[in-house]
């Protein structure tokens, strides 16, 4: 064999050595990118619906809160206590997403989220007790609504 041959075969072999190094890493690579989107999508879902499930506990309780203020239904002070802390914490749980930022939701429904603190915040007439826990009843509704929207858009789903 002659050394133009040799230097021919060694070259093929790393050539070929070199693609197969290539293809490993290029599929290595695709895999790890995947697994980094599919566990940063996983994140994403389950802040929107840790946030939504709060909402959704607050729309409860303003629930609860106004059919007991009418006297439709009868909750005893220890219940009445009990609801509010949950309420409490789930209000805690908006206001730690909103914190949390556009870092793992979407810059709407962040700007969703703040809209609806501020609105809750300022949500008072004086006198009207009832009516302020309608209209928070009503503006949390409507912010689910608003981060169900944010969500299926954010995480690509129907």
């Amino acid at each position: 064999m002659s050394t133009e041959n040799t230097i021919a075969l060694i070259v093929a072999g790393l050539a070929f050595t070199a693609s197969i190094i290539g293809s490993v890493i290029a599929i290595y690579t695709a895999r790890f990118n995947r697994f980094t989107l599919e566990k940063w999508w996983d994140r994403k879902s389950e802040a929107y619906t840790r946030i939504i499930e709060a909402l959704s506990d607050l729309v409860d309780y303003y629930e609860k809160v106004r059919l007991a203020e009418l006297g439709e239904i009868k909750v005893s002070d220890e219940k009445r206590r009990e609801i509010y802390e949950k309420s409490t914490q789930d209000y805690r749980a908006i206001t730690k997403a909103i914190n949390m930022g556009v870092f793992v939701i979407s810059e709407e429904a962040e700007e969703t989220l703040r809209n609806y603190r501020t609105i809750e915040d300022e949500t008072f007439t004086a006198g009207d007790f009832i009516g302020d826990v309608e209209r928070k009843h009503d503006y949390a509704q409507d912010c689910i609504q608003k981060l169900i929207k944010c969500a299926k858009k954010d995480l690509k789903i129907r």
